[in-house]
């Protein structure tokens, strides 16, 4: 399984949901890839002026997909 846009912590935590559940994994041609999508998150952003606000980022391969984490 690649680790795609998850960090290191949200990654093996979700492989040990996976284990520990022993869910089955759907392998669904139907739906497009997860890895055709950009994932979207909003993080909490505080300017230079003091303004507080949520700044939406593309989750690339600076940003972990789950947690926002800097990678």
């Amino acid at each position: 399984m690649d680790r795609g846009c998850l960090c290191n912590d949200c990654y093996y935590t979700l492989i040990n949901v996976l284990v520990q559940e022993e869910y089955e994994i759907d392998f669904d041609t139907t739906r497009p890839h997860l890895s055709g999508q950009v994932p979207y998150i909003e993080l909490p952003y505080k300017h230079e002026n003091g303004n507080k606000y949520t700044k939406g980022i593309e989750a690339d391969a600076n940003y972990c997909c789950q947690c926002g984490a800097k990678l």
